[in-house]
């Protein structure tokens, strides 16, 4: 079945299909970079959050080119939404690889003064109320001129899975997955193809968003998005939101944060799916 999405305010909902049938889990990645990204800079970043604030109705959200601030380690202690948002504890699930960094913010208080601080996330390891984020260097404006002016077609493979999915039943680790996910951008058209597969307890859920929009490095649903869905669990609808962005020199990654709705089981997924061209 094809649906078209009507114009969202920064990301619309679209149905997604839900298989039961099993799938491979996430292969293990590196990270162990040689140069990780660290200390102050501008960059793009992608945030999912578990936690719902009425400020907040959204779950997702996409800053491009704002303050963000990696330790010494490259694991994220600060960024900019509309202020700072600071955060102080253990980052689990973290990797940097030299052009992008993911990571999830799992057990502590947020700090700052900014549109996502003063919270305590009180989830722990492995539990409900994360913020999962993937920040990622700007890519040159030359790179994005060229590919558009080339009319470049770009796939990208799954690049970093390592913070499992939340899921409303509250499982970790342990039992969710994000087993397979590619991306094609069409950088002639202005549009990007994200396809995700995502395990969770109640069972398998598959995205299929074609025809995103690109604006800049950065990527969200409109009203020319479409996706495809099946599943018999989501007969009282199940619906997604999507943002990403790329990153690094020659269009060397990309990243998306998702927020997954499955209103017939009142729970749903988050996270963020780190990428890298083919």
């Amino acid at each position: 079945m094809i649906k078209t999405l009507k114009q969202p305010r920064c990301a619309t909902a679209t149905v997604l299909g839900l298989a039961l049938t099993s799938t491979n889990l996430l292969a293990e990645m590196s990270d162990q970079p040689t140069s990780p990204l660290t200390g102050e800079a501008t960059r793009h970043i992608a945030i999912a959050h578990d936690f719902v604030r009425a400020e907040h109705a959204e779950q997702i959200h996409l800053y491009l080119n704002t303050k963000t601030e990696l330790d010494e380690n490259g694991r994220l202690d600060r960024f900019n939404d509309r202020g700072d948002v600071t955060w102080k504890n253990r980052v689990a699930d973290a990797h940097n690889d030299g052009t992008i960094a993911w990571g999830r913010w799992a057990l502590g208080f947020i700090g700052g003064n900014g549109d996502h601080a003063d919270f305590e996330i009180t989830g722990g390891e492995g539990a409900r109320n994360s913020l999962y984020y993937a920040v990622g260097e700007p890519v040159d404006e030359g790179d994005l001129s060229d590919a558009a002016a080339a009319a470049l077609t770009a796939t990208f493979s799954l690049l970093g899975g390592g913070v499992a999915p939340s899921a409303g039943e509250g499982g970790g680790a342990s039992i969710t997955y994000i087993n397979a996910a590619d991306l094609k951008a069409n950088f002639g058209t202005g549009r990007v193809d994200v396809n995700l597969d995502v395990t969770v307890p109640s069972g398998n859920y598959i995205v299929a968003m074609k025809g995103l929009k690109l604006n800049g490095d950065g990527f969200a649903l409109d009203a020319e998005t479409v996706a495809e869905s099946t599943g018999t669990l989501c007969v009282a609808g199940c619906t997604a939101t999507l943002v990403g962005f790329f990153a690094g020199s020659d269009l060397a990654r990309a990243a998306i944060a998702y927020n997954i709705v499955n209103n017939a089981l009142s729970r749903d997924i988050n996270g963020i799916v780190t990428f890298s061209r083919d």
